[in-house]
């Protein structure tokens, strides 16, 4: 018990230990394996464990060759007869994850196996002659698992087959074993140093002869150039020379809201504001005759707060420079009795207010 617990313990301290180990191109390993062989029925062998060694060489990283001798004792069915059987194969395995501390595996294999018995009283119609001497070929599935960098515990299955001499044309025998082993050699992993770069030496400057500075030119006048003409707007034209301009923002039939194609006109008269911080000016809302001038009335007013709104929200024009009033359908401008005049009466001017400023509008 206390040698058991000594185990456990060596091999709890061994998996504590920094593995930073997976498979390295050039290692060379060697171990043991215990496990079971089962025999086909045909032989009429039972069923036994096994015992190996190994020696294995990782020439890259994916791939491995492993060399195993293994012995089965066993015996025959009828227990007349002892059967003791070698293994002499040859693997090659391919890993899947060999940069990981678990490594799992696909193998595959040649080799021959050879059965000796004791006596030999196997009846003539299943086998003629002494030893069992076969070709065999393996396949199977394994891990292994890196406990350091140097120590690894295995798994594998097989299916071992060998030509038959009974009545099938292959005798399959399938093999588990659980091993051991060390790394005896590995290659470190060297990281690329960078190639030293050759740094050319420039040939020293040939003399310059020393050239007398030439005299300085004599200072050249700079253009004058005029100022731009300044732009006046459409807008400001108006308000200049009338005191009123036409924002031009058409509204559908019963609604306050301003469609985006009047954006360009609301700019415009929100720059003549801030051109001229000294005017201020009242935005009128005006309807249709369609529907009750009470009715009309409200919406008018609606209309004139929307562009005010407007203004002062995204262009940033101070909104105690703005009164918004609704006029209703009073002061049409065109025939009510037409779509076309209906149209044109929804609309919302801007009229500067005289009576609260004194300077007049910039021109």
């Amino acid at each position: 018990m206390k040698r058991f617990l000594l185990v456990i313990s060596i091999f709890m301290v061994l998996s504590a230990t920094p593995c930073f180990a997976g498979i390295t191109p050039g290692g060379v390993a060697g171990g043991f394996e215990l496990g079971w062989y089962g025999f086909d029925p045909q032989e009429k062998i039972t069923n036994s464990n096994l015992a190996g060694v190994w020696v294995g060489y990782d020439p890259l990283k994916h791939i491995g060759i492993e060399g195993r001798v293994q012995y089965v004792g066993s015996q025959t069915k009828d227990e007349e007869m002892r059967a003791r059987s070698w293994l002499y194969m040859l693997e090659g395995l391919y890993y899947f994850m060999p940069d990981s501390r678990l490594v799992p595996y696909a193998l595959i294999g040649v080799g021959a196996r050879s059965t000796r018995l004791t006596e030999d009283t196997v009846g003539e119609d299943d086998y003629q002659g002494g030893d069992r001497n076969y070709f065999a070929v393996d396949f199977g599935l394994g891990m292994k698992y890196f406990v350091t960098d140097y120590f690894i515990v295995r798994l594998d299955v097989k299916d071992v087959m060998l030509p038959s001499k009974y009545k099938d044309k292959f005798l399959n025998n399938i093999e588990g074993s659980f091993g051991m082993g060390f790394y005896l050699s590995k290659k470190e992993k060297k990281v690329a140093e960078p190639e030293p770069v050759a740094v050319e030496v420039a040939p020293a400057p040939a003399p310059v002869a020393v050239v007398p500075p030439a005299p300085a030119p004599a200072p050249v006048a700079a253009p004058v150039v005029a100022p731009a003409p300044e732009v006046v707007t459409v807008v400001e034209k108006q308000i200049i020379e009338k005191g009123r301009a036409t924002l031009d923002i058409k509204s559908e039939t019963g609604k306050a809201s301003i469609m985006s194609i009047y954006d360009k006109d609301l700019k415009d008269f929100a720059a003549v504001m801030k051109k001229n911080p000294d005017i201020k000016v009242y935005i009128e809302g005006y309807t249709d005759n369609i529907g009750p001038a009470e009715l009309n009335k409200k919406l008018s007013q609606e209309r004139a707060d929307s562009v005010k709104r407007y203004l002062v929200e995204k262009l940033g024009v101070d909104s105690k420079r703005i009164t918004a009033i609704g006029y209703g359908e009073e002061k049409p401008i065109a025939n009510n009795n037409t779509a076309e005049g209906r149209l044109k009466n929804r609309r919302v001017e801007a009229a500067v207010n005289y009576e609260s400023t004194q300077k007049p509008v910039s021109k």
